[in-house]
């Protein structure tokens, strides 16, 4: 289970989680009650996407959590419709924008959004640097992979 609060945890407390990156809508509710999520995603180029909706999962006593990967610059415009007791409303609608987020750190996430960054500000010097070390994570990544690869070829060759 993850939930919003796990954000507000020291990071070595949640880092196995991966909860650093990501965005939690979420409601509490009676546990009988269903939630859908509508939502439209709006790029860094100000194009909106189209609305999707899709019912929100209910994780523990009642709380209900949906969970987003969003990158900089992207905005999430988002309402929930809450059927409960026979009833149904909809939820004020909200906007989360990461524009303004921390894009320090070395994770592949915080690398790509670094970039979108340099991008964005016009910062072809920075933006090359850290692609250079987004690849060099990437070939380090691949060169394990098919380390692995070739040692479990040459044990299943011997067995």
């Amino acid at each position: 289970y993850r939930f919003e609060f796990y954000r507000k945890l020291p990071a070595r407390l949640t880092q196995a989680y991966q909860v650093e990156d990501k965005v939690f809508i979420e409601e509490q509710l009676t546990p009988e009650s269903r939630v859908i999520l509508h939502y439209q995603l709006t790029e860094q180029d100000g194009q909106p996407g189209e609305w999707i909706s899709e019912p929100v999962r209910h994780v523990f006593g009642g709380i209900f959590v949906k969970e987003f990967l969003l990158f900089y610059g992207e905005t999430l415009t988002y309402y929930l419709r809450i059927m409960q007791k026979g009833a149904i409303r909809n939820t004020d609608t909200f906007e989360i924008s990461l524009a303004d987020m921390d894009t320090s750190g070395n994770t592949r996430y915080k690398l790509l959004n670094h970039m979108l960054e340099a991008q964005d500000r016009g910062d072809t010097e920075e933006l090359r640097k850290t692609w250079k070390q987004y690849r060099g994570q990437e070939n380090a990544v691949e060169s394990s992979l098919s380390l692995i690869g070739s040692i479990q070829q040459q044990s299943a060759a011997e067995e």
